[in-house]
């Protein structure tokens, strides 16, 4: 029993690890910012929590591992957990994210799909909803249920690895899931008059929504690193 805790724990540790190392390995010379935004209003309460880059490098990728929940969530309320990539000022943002997301309203279901959103100059929109992915692969593919996933009190964890990165060629920004760093489509460069150089930002993290008169969803697992492995 102990050898066994003693692997789950090691695995753990690796994938905590890997994160950090994602974050750093974009650009070792600089540190990153943590960035939490609430926004309340009488329509919506948004909450958004993210590890930024915080240095004026251009990036062209990054990856993150992103743990996997059962979350039990209704109407307009949802759950992301993911990475963006940004570029541009706040009246005309570029930015791409991709991982997964808990979305009854879009998907009909409270199951995790793989999620995508963009936005360039006022337009975009989640996966293929509107003109602009180009899919070249059956699968995977936008909107596909991800399994299996975590469950709380139990040592055996998930994980999936969205990875975004732009062609050095092309300047398209291409959507991969691991394993085996499957690509299957892309945004083309010209939908984006900031991001076809390359991004000024990457960030990680999640982000929930819930209508006036709910409560918020939870984010990720929804429990503190203090609830240790196990129930977190």
């Amino acid at each position: 029993i102990k050898s066994k805790v003693y692997k789950v724990m090691t695995l753990f540790l690796v994938i905590v690890l890997s994160f950090w190392i994602t974050c750093s390995n974009i650009d070792a010379r600089s540190g990153t910012l943590s960035n939490e935004t609430s926004y309340f209003t009488t329509s919506d309460i948004v909450m958004s929590i993210t590890l930024d880059t915080n240095q004026t490098t251009t990036f062209h990728g990054g990856y993150a591992h992103v743990g996997a929940y059962n979350l039990q969530l209704k109407g307009k309320q949802y759950s992301l957990s993911g990475i963006w990539v940004e570029s541009g000022p706040p009246s005309n943002l570029n930015s791409i994210f991709v991982g997964i997301g808990v979305m009854p309203n879009l998907y009909g279901d409270s199951e995790i799909h793989l999620t995508t959103r963009w936005t360039a100059g006022g337009s975009g929109c989640y996966n293929v909803h509107c003109p602009g992915f180009v899919q070249v692969k059956s699968k995977p593919y936008l909107g596909m249920i991800l399994s299996p996933v975590s469950s709380i009190g139990s040592f055996k964890k998930w994980a999936f690895v969205p990875t975004i990165k732009q062609d050095k060629v092309t300047g398209h920004w291409w959507l991969c899931i691991f394993p085996k760093l499957r690509c299957f489509g892309y945004f083309p460069k010209e939908l984006f008059s900031h991001l076809s150089s390359g991004a000024s930002i990457v960030r990680y993290g999640g982000e929930t929504y819930t209508p006036p008169g709910m409560v918020s969803p939870p984010m990720g697992s929804g429990r503190l690193p203090q609830e240790r492995f196990k129930n977190s």
